[in-house]
């Protein structure tokens, strides 16, 4: 089989190898092809992947390409991790929201919307492409801001995309050991949207937990190009995601309030800039589904209730065991940024360095280092310090100490793309949380917006779980932030500045005092975003 990776001069490039190359023989790769608009990455990361492969008997044939057609063409799988406008624009996104007193992460709030919009362009015409060139392919993405890309491109590829991360796996992993359970005799309860979820129930297998009868989720849609795994047929066509936009809002809570955005029929209104989850902030009593009882938190009862298990890992520190109590839930360790936004600016504003300026720098040594000694032991190097330096200023903030980092332990984001990988080529069903269209699982939220749930992965796709409600702190934040999200995607397809307005303004983290300024000031500063222009009206937001 053919895997293709878009944007493989990218510096993660070598953990999938590495893992497609100590499982190779489960996989059935034979052929890797790496696609990256920038000639000297590629030829550096070929280096670092020959470096890999050279002792190992029977690993898949690597070809580099700069044409994305040629790339795509005849893949059985491709793996989306590009970066529009590279780490530079990262520096950007992060500089010109802390000049306007807001968050930049390249994920979150204002640097999440600017990376979004030159982002979402580039996966359209891509998904597109490989609707054209590979229609039987499955692309696995991992392009940030995760949620919001694999969105846009279900537009093209329906349910033959499925957006990836590593964090809910990670988080779910750890929580796992801190109870003693064992990984395979459990379930979970997580769900939210990428970078916004939350582990709310840890249950044995075969007990029963909450779930919200008047919202079934529903098996796999089958609904993309026909190929392998997919019976689609002419009864049967891909059925894109609906464009955001008027009659297909974010399904809104019933007021318009703080953490719930009026859709495009009234003014956008936000939440507090440095919102708290609703129950904790308010005092009032937190949704059933979430508490420790019968069918509720279940084995995650105990935990949270053990502060000093809780200081065993790496979220229990970062948010601290009196905080985790009152949610009655482990947080995805994104959500930092939401529950401290005041001092993780106060400790991202102090360093020397935001952490876009630090990854340039260093990947400008790692690759002339590539190019000057060993590559593989350059590149290693690299990736350990990385790996190190992961929300520094969060964890310092917090006291929560050093990232745990252990290289025996399950591998991150390529650990999750091969076991989807595998599951759907050779029809071994794997449960993981993955980015998938809505499809019911979730009230709150309308069927085609993409969420981050647990699924069930076949060759037949990954058909989200259900879970027991979403706890009642989370879903206030989740409709604002998807709202935003939709604003987004309004803005690419209809070009409007106005959208793009809304979407800063909408979110909790940016709010409508600086939207305009921060759109503008992005537009000036990245060519891809020309295409933002005045509304028929000529208004501004």
């Amino acid at each position: 089989m053919r895997l293709t990776i878009l944007g493989g001069g990218g510096f993660r490039v070598p953990l999938v190898h590495r893992a497609l190359l100590a499982d190779r023989r489960r996989t059935g790769i034979t052929e890797l092809v790496l696609h990256d608009v920038d000639r000297g990455r590629l030829d550096a990361i070929g280096r670092v992947l020959a470096a890999q492969a050279r002792d190992v008997p029977g690993a898949p044939a690597l070809v580099t390409t700069t044409d994305l057609d040629e790339a795509v063409t005849g893949a059985d799988f491709v793996f989306c991790a590009i970066r529009v406008g590279g780490l530079r624009g990262r520096v950007v996104d992060e500089r010109v929201a802390l000049s306007a007193g807001v968050l930049g992460q390249e994920t979150v709030g204002a640097g999440g919307i600017s990376y979004g919009l030159r982002t979402v362009p580039e996966a359209h015409r891509i998904a597109a492409r490989i609707a054209r060139f590979a229609p039987g392919a499955w692309t696995i993405n991992f392009t940030n801001p995760a949620g919001l890309v694999t969105e846009a491109m279900a537009a093209h590829l329906g349910d033959r995309v499925i957006g990836i991360c590593d964090s809910p796996s990670g988080l779910v992993d750890r929580v796992v050991r801190a109870i003693g359970a064992d990984p395979a005799a459990v379930r979970v309860d997580y769900a939210g949207l990428n970078h916004l979820g939350w582990l709310y129930g840890v249950h044995p297998l075969g007990a029963t937990g909450p779930v919200d009868p008047a919202r079934p989720a529903v098996p796999a849609r089958p609904d993309g190009p026909a190929g392998p795994g997919n019976p689609a047929g002419p009864g049967n066509p891909a059925r894109p995601a609906s464009p955001a936009g008027p009659g297909n809002p974010a399904r809104p809570a019933s007021p318009a309030g703080p953490g719930n955005p009026a859709g495009p029929a009234g003014p956008v209104r936000t939440a507090d800039p440095t919102p708290r989850p609703a129950a904790v902030a308010s005092g009032g009593s937190r949704d059933a589904s979430a508490e420790n009882g019968p069918g509720g938190a279940g084995l995650l009862g105990d935990l949270l209730d053990d502060p000093e298990r809780l200081a065993s890992f790496e979220e229990g520190r970062l948010f601290g065991a009196g905080r985790l109590r009152e949610l009655h839930a482990v947080p995805n360790e994104y959500l930092h940024y939401y529950y401290d936004a005041a001092g993780t600016l106060a400790a991202v504003r102090d360093a020397a360095h935001t952490r876009g300026e630090f990854l340039l720098g260093q990947q400008h040594r790692c690759y002339a280092e590539i190019a000057a000694r060993d590559p593989l032991a350059a590149w290693l190097e690299a990736w350990r310090e990385r790996e190190a330096t992961y929300m520094a200023e969060n964890r310092e903030l917090t006291g929560a100490g050093e990232r745990e980092h252990d290289e025996s332990r399950p591998a991150g984001y390529e650990g999750v793309a091969l076991a989807v990988m595998r599951a759907l080529a050779h029809d071994e069903p794997a449960t993981l949380i993955l980015n998938v269209r809505n499809g019911g699982t979730l009230g709150v939220l309308d069927d085609d917006a993409v969420v981050e749930v647990p699924c069930t992965v076949t060759a037949a796709g990954a058909a989200p779980q259900r879970v027991a409600p979403l706890p009642a702190h989370g879903t206030e934040l989740i409709r604002a932030v998807k709202t935003s999200e939709r604003h987004v995607l309004e803005a690419v397809a209809s070009g409007w500045r106005t959208s793009a307005v809304r979407a800063m303004a909408a979110h909790p983290l940016v709010g409508p005092e600086v939207a305009a300024r921060l759109i503008d000031a992005y537009r000036s500063e990245f060519p891809e975003l020309a295409y933002l222009r005045p509304d028929q009206a000529g208004q501004a937001s």
